[in-house]
C-alpha cells in the first residue's frame, strides 16, 4: 500500500472537504483518492498535503491560510484575471523600486489589454461605474509590475501595505472611495488577509494623459 493510499484510508472524505473543499479538489472513486493527493499538490501546494497528513495521523485541525495554501497564479485564474505585460513608465522614473523588504509601485493608469487608456473626468465625461472599471485596470497593472519586480513569483508578496488612488473628478463628485473600492477588493481577493491595506482616495483636477484614475502601491515582500 502506498503512502497516499494509507493517508486517504485514514482520512474521512467529508473532513477533507471541510478544510480544503474551497480549493475545488475533485475526488473520483475511493480507489483513486491517492491520485487526488497528487492533484492537491499540483493545485494548492505542499502545505495542503502536509495539513492533510497532519490531520489524518494526529487528528489536528489544520490552520487554513488562503494566501499560503493557494498559489497566487491559481487565484488569479479563479478571478479571471490575466496579467498583461507590465506597462512602461510614461516619464523619467522607474515603474517600481525595491528597498529592503519594501516594494514601491509607481502610479499605474487604467490601461487595458488593447493598450487604450480610459480617459475623462468622472462626474462629467464618465460615470461612477467607468471609474470603478478604471481602478480595477489600475490594480491589475500594479500586479503586473509587482510580478515583474518579483521575477514572476507573486507568492513573494507578504503584504499590501498601502495604496493611494487619484480620481480625475469634478468638484461636486464625492464618491472617490467608491471608485477605488474595486482595486482594494481585488487585492484582498488575490492575497486574502495579506491584501488588506491602508488607503487614501483623492480627487484630482487632472491626471497624466487624461487618465480617469491613477493608483500607486507599497508592498512588503520576501
Amino acid at each position: 500500500m502506498s503512502q497516499s493510499d494509507l493517508i486517504f484510508e485514514r482520512l474521512e472524505l467529508e473532513d477533507f472537504r471541510q478544510y480544503h473543499g474551497k480549493h475545488e479538489i475533485d475526488f473520483s472513486t475511493d480507489r483513486d483518492k491517492h491520485l487526488t493527493l497528487v492533484h492537491a499538490e499540483n493545485s494548492v501546494g505542499k502545505t495542503t498535503m502536509l495539513n492533510a497528513m497532519k490531520f489524518c495521523f494526529y487528528g489536528e485541525t489544520p490552520e487554513f491560510d488562503e494566501k499560503k495554501e493557494l498559489v497566487v497564479s491559481e487565484k488569479l485564474k479563479q478571478l479571471n484575471i490575466e496579467l498583461p505585460k507590465a506597462p512602461d513608465p510614461v516619464g523619467s522614473y522607474v515603474a517600481f523600486k525595491k528597498i529592503g523588504n519594501l516594494l514601491y509601485i509607481s502610479g499605474q493608469l487604467p490601461i487595458g489589454a488593447d493598450s487604450k487608456i480610459i480617459k475623462g473626468k468622472i462626474g462629467k465625461d464618465l460615470t461612477l461605474e467607468d471609474g470603478q472599471k478604471s481602478s480595477k485596470l489600475c490594480v491589475i497593472n500594479i500586479l503586473a509590475q509587482a510580478n515583474k519586480a518579483m521575477d514572476g513569483d507573486l507568492n513573494k508578496i507578504k503584504n499590501c501595505i498601502k495604496i493611494t488612488g487619484f480620481v480625475n473628478s469634478t468638484d461636486d463628485f464625492t464618491d472617490q472611495p467608491k471608485v477605488i473600492n474595486p482595486a482594494s477588493e481585488t487585492l484582498s481577493a488575490v492575497f486574502g488577509n495579506e491584501g488588506k491595506h491602508a488607503r487614501a482616495a483623492i480627487s484630482a483636477n487632472s491626471l497624466p494623459l487624461g487618465a480617469a484614475v491613477e493608483i500607486d502601491a507599497i508592498f512588503e515582500v520576501d
